[in-house]
């Protein structure tokens, strides 16, 4: 059995609010029991392949989908962006821990 997640990136200011100005390059990389399957911005225009680790945000936003491993075992999301801290979202047995 495997599923697919469907992360939804922001990108927030220091109090929080979500930077919609934002378009600025954002890298999703996966390891683990799981597999980056694409990005998705919203954006029309964007000819970066939806397989890539990389693409822009779109009003300071991004989503990812993500495919669950078959061996139920843990996996991360790193997601980094240039001027902004890194995220890591750790998951196991499919729970975001």
């Amino acid at each position: 059995k495997t599923s697919i997640k469907q992360i939804e990136i922001t990108l927030n200011d220091i109090k929080g609010q979500i930077v919609y100005e934002s378009e600025n390059e954002v890298t999703v990389k996966v390891t683990g029991d799981a597999a980056l399957l694409g990005l998705e911005n919203g954006r029309s225009t964007d000819i970066t392949g939806y397989q890539s680790i990389k693409t822009k945000s779109m009003h300071g936003k991004l989503i990812a989908y993500v495919r669950e491993g078959k061996k139920d075992e843990t996996f991360e999301i790193i997601i980094t962006s240039p001027d902004v801290q890194p995220a890591v979202l750790h998951f196991n047995k499919g729970r975001l821990e």
